[in-house]
Order: C-alpha cells, then sequence, then structure tokens
C-alpha cells in the first residue's frame, strides 16, 4: 500500500531506512537497534538510557526525511513518533484472520499453522511495545485519522482513496506546516543530543522548538558543582539551527 501511494504521489517512500540510517548514526549494528526497537520492553526498559537514546535516533532520522513536508512513511509507530505534527494522514490497515493469512502463506510460502502463530506473536508484541512505550492502545481509533478494512475495500480503491485524501486543501504544506515541520525537526535533533551525551542520557527532557528557540522541560539532578544547568546549555546551543535556549527545569537533590 505505502509503494502504491507513493507512486501515485510521486512522494519518497521511507520504512526500515530509518532504523538504518539511526543505527549507523549511533555506530551500531542495525541488527541492535531493530532488536530493541521491535521487542516489547520491560518496564525498567522503558525509562533506560539506552532505549531513549535509539527512540531518539529514529526520531531524528524520521524528522529529517519529513521536514520537506512530501514523504510516505510506513512502519510501527508512525502514528505516534509523528503525533502533533501537522498535515500527516495516519492510516491504519486492517483484515481479517482469514485474509491475512491467505497473504502471509502466498508471500513466506508458510503452512496455515506457522503463519497463525507468526501473525498472534507479531500482534502481541507490537501491542505490548505500543502500550509500554507510549501508554496507548494499538488498536484505538482515535491513533489514526483513517482506519480501512481491506475485507470491504481491495487494495486498488484502498490507495485511490488515500490519494484522494491526502490531496485535501486539508494537508496543503503552507508555509506555517513547513515551519512546524523545521521546527520539529529541530526538536528531534536537541532530543537526540541530550540523549547521547553522557552527562544527560539519563534524563527525560521535554523539548519544544519554535523559530530557532528551544525550550528544555523536565526534572534534572543539581551535582554540587552547579554545572548541570551549564552542560544542558552547552549540549542544546551546539546543536545547529538553536538561536535561543530556554529552561522549565525542576532541580533536585539526587542525595538528598
Amino acid at each position: 500500500m505505502a509503494a502504491c501511494l507513493a507512486e501515485e504521489l510521486g512522494y519518497p517512500i521511507l520504512g526500515r531506512e530509518v532504523a538504518q540510517e539511526a543505527a549507523a548514526g549511533l555506530g551500531i549494528a542495525e541488527e541492535d537497534l531493530i532488536n530493541r526497537w521491535e521487542t516489547p520492553p520491560r518496564m525498567w526498559e522503558k525509562l533506560s538510557a539506552s532505549t531513549r537514546l535509539y527512540k531518539a535516533a529514529i526520531l531524528s532520522v524520521l524528522a529529517d526525511h519529513a521536514v520537506e513536508g512530501n514523504l510516505v512513511y510506513h512502519g510501527l509507530c508512525g502514528q505516534l513518533l509523528l503525533r502533533g505534527v501537522p498535515a500527516v494522514v495516519r492510516v491504519r490497515l486492517i483484515a481479517s484472520l482469514e485474509t491475512r493469512l491467505g497473504i502471509l502463506q502466498e508471500s513466506d510460502d508458510m503452512d496455515r499453522a506457522a503463519a497463525e502463530r507468526y501473525l498472534h506473536n507479531v500482534d502481541d508484541a507490537r501491542a505490548r511495545w505500543i502500550r509500554m512505550m507510549y501508554g496507548e492502545d494499538i488498536n484505538d481509533p482515535a491513533l489514526y485519522d483513517i482506519v480501512l478494512n481491506l475485507d470491504q475495500v481491495n487494495f486498488t480503491v484502498a490507495c485511490g482513496m488515500l490519494e484522494s485524501t491526502v490531496r485535501q486543501t486539508e494537508f496543503n504544506l503552507t508555509d506555517d506546516v513547513l515551519n512546524r515541520l523545521k521546527d520539529f525537526q529541530l526538536e528531534c535533533h536537541v532530543r537526540l543530543a541530550l540523549a547521547s551525551a553522557t552527562e544527560t542520557r539519563a534524563i527525560d527532557f521535554d523539548i519544544e522548538a519554535t523559530s530557532g528557540i528551544v525550550s528544555v522541560a523536565g526534572s534534572a539532578p543539581m551535582l554540587p558543582s552547579g554545572r548541570t544547568g551549564d552542560t544542558i546549555h552547552e549540549i542544546v546551543q551546539s546543536v545547529h539551527g538553536v538561536k535561543e535556549v530556554n529552561f522549565n527545569i525542576n532541580w533536585f537533590d539526587p542525595l538528598p
């Protein structure tokens, strides 16, 4: 479906390449990042520095591709990774078990029992990942703008419906939309810089950017040297495109 839509719209298509580029940027094996990204985390892993770093790296790559506005992205969590970004159509495709089994058996030459086990494991892993990382239910229709049932709408018609939707004026790439995409890209770059630095990788920050002005919020430990705030400022200020840094941080004593 992504390939069909990309061809009809004349847009670039992006999927697994996001993980490949993110892994290359971090200097790690793609398999390591894929395993971490696709394997449901344990409760402690949800807050781990490495999980936060991998997530920031993937989001930063996705933002770099999305900043021009024309893109078809297919992959787990797209509807959540791009949440709050304007002019994005979030689509979910559904089908009955029988339809999915037929597709899988034909494409991967599986027998029915193996295909059923595979689909059960994939569905369970995806649901647990979304629940653990985002606190959301993957089946919640509110996460999507369009849900297409491929048992009721054939592939060609579904592709045409999505193309028609994307071409509506509500999804035009206005100057405001493009500016917001640039802000989103800067937010992602700042988040990755903080997640990569030894001094700040354990801290979960909220980042907002507006025309180069970056606001950093959250809770962080204040070291006796008082250097924590300076370090955060230096890291954020070093990111290309940052003009000004504002703090709204709740400082706490790590050793009360």
